[in-house]
């Protein structure tokens, strides 16, 4: 990975991790709430992922918790600017994006964005057509 990031970097591309959690399950539910609704829980990923991107010497984060359970919209949040925080103490200017999906009622794209949170959203619109769909289509059309 530190060859990929160097010979990246040596391209002028910026490289970006991205960091998931998921609960699309019962048991992930439960994971993302316990995450979410604990403040040192959130301090202590704050402070290791920019501990990574520190060490990697990478150029930004990009945040895919999907989806938020109900009731941590506002955790989520405080994450967020959590993660801003460690990383401004690393390097300001460090990007910072959340990926949502296509659905995003828990998700407060407002606060997400506001100063002192990310740099944008990254909508994943996957649920437009794949699998289940009658006929293909774009993943994300622009309609």
């Amino acid at each position: 990975m530190d060859r990929i990031i160097a010979k990246a970097h040596r391209t002028a591309t910026n490289v970006v991790l991205t960091v998931t959690r998921f609960a699309w399950t019962e048991e992930g539910q439960v994971a993302s709430r316990k995450l979410l609704s604990n403040s040192a829980a959130r301090a202590r990923l704050a402070r290791a992922i920019a501990g990574e991107v520190r060490r990697r010497g990478i150029d930004g984060i990009n945040l895919d918790f999907e989806p938020i359970p109900n009731g941590q919209t506002a955790n989520f949040v405080k994450l967020v600017r959590a993660v801003r925080s460690e990383l401004d103490a690393v390097r300001p200017g460090l990007d910072l994006t959340v990926a949502t999906t296509g659905y995003i009622a828990n998700y407060d794209v407002a606060g997400l964005t506001a100063p002192g949170a990310a740099n944008a959203i990254f909508i994943m619109a996957y649920h437009y057509n794949g699998a289940w769909s009658n006929r293909s289509g774009a993943v994300s059309p622009l309609h």
